[in-house]
């Protein structure tokens, strides 16, 4: 079961919480700390669900309110525990959850620009297509004259692109509308979350997507790595809560690896891991520098995706402010040759 709380409030709880223990806070000293700092109505409900710790154990404290995190979270601070290696663990569930989240982010940033585009277009076309157009061919029609060929294709263009254009207007709002708006329940986000996936494909962010993903796999790794955790714990823990049914598998997959080999031969084993992740995983291993490298390469995989998402993004944009200038140019030409054409008939 995901995480139906908002990732703002799951990271700076996590955050939070981990410093707290850091500093050699005991749990409920930590926890009445947090119950003082609390600002917001979701911090404060959240901390009133799960009430005062009974003991030491952050697993059993957070099993007070299951609902709110996955089974597999609570499982990764099991075995942090048994590590003594809370803090750390917390840590790394709120940088993750907070990455996270700055990728659906930008994917919602890449389909806005599409949806207002088509919005104003579709607004053009229908107020063209029923006062503006018509008018024209009832006055052309009373002069016995034929109407030009731009102001034909625009009347007819309304009757097959109206329907398509409305639904595609309609599918592209909605994923905006359902991954902005819809983090308190977690179905209807799945379903914005899984559209935004299924529409950035079409214009090729999937294969940066799947960059960033593998970016946070070996983040997860080099911490899990340097922290003495189970790396697949916690490749679990993170999958639990990733909305991303694609990245979620990959994920998994990784995780089925590591049951049977050790981190650098179940990486390498990933048939689509990036070349240059694949390098720095044998020069770490060779050197002795595995933590170092896969903090390495996860920042440049990020970093590498992020400016070629930047790049895209910029280019769709003038793309867009093209396809939009040439709309708008031919429907001022459909509406502007039959006066021509009346000008000549009257004369």
């Amino acid at each position: 079961m995901r995480n139906k709380l908002t990732m703002s409030v799951t990271v700076r709880f996590f955050r939070q919480l981990a410093w707290l223990l850091e500093s050699k806070c005991s749990l409920p000293d930590a926890v009445t700390a947090m119950q003082e700092a609390a600002a917001d109505t979701d911090m404060k409900r959240l901390l009133e669900k799960l009430g005062k710790p009974n003991n030491d154990s952050i697993a059993d404290w957070l099993c007070m309110a299951p609902e709110k995190f996955p089974e597999a979270v609570i499982s990764a601070l099991r075995h942090a525990e048994e590590r003594e290696k809370i803090p750390e663990s917390l840590e790394m569930l709120a940088s993750d959850l907070f990455r996270k989240d700055v990728m659906e982010d930008g994917g919602r940033g890449v389909l806005f620009y599409p949806a207002a585009l088509m919005m104003v277009m579709g607004m053009i076309g229908i107020i063209y297509s029923i006062f503006v157009l018509p008018a024209f061919k009832e006055m052309f029609e009373s002069f016995g004259a034929e109407l030009p060929w731009p102001t034909r294709m625009a009347l007819t263009m309304g009757d097959w692109l109206a329907i398509p254009f409305a639904m595609l207007t309609c599918l592209v709002l909605a994923t905006v509308m359902l991954t902005s708006f819809g983090k308190r329940a977690s179905g209807l986000y799945r379903m914005g979350s899984e559209l935004s996936q299924q529409l950035l494909a079409i214009i090729g962010y999937r294969q940066f997507r799947s960059q960033l993903v593998w970016g946070r796999i070996v983040r997860i790794a080099a911490a899990s790595a340097q922290n003495s955790l189970d790396t697949a714990i916690m490749m679990r823990a993170a999958a639990a809560n990733t909305l991303d049914a694609a990245e979620a598998r990959i994920l998994l997959q990784t995780t089925e690896g590591m049951a049977y080999k050790d981190l650098p031969e179940a990486l390498l084993a990933m048939p689509k891991l990036p070349s240059f992740i694949r390098e720095m995983v044998v020069i770490g291993k060779k050197t002795n520098r595995l933590g170092e490298a896969l903090t390495f390469s996860g920042a440049m995989a990020t970093e590498l995706s992020l400016n070629k998402i930047g790049v895209m993004r910029q280019r769709f944009e003038v793309t867009a402010a093209i396809v939009m200038g040439l709309f708008v140019g031919f429907m001022l030409i459909a509406m502007y040759l039959p006066i021509f054409k009346i000008g000549q008939a009257v004369g």
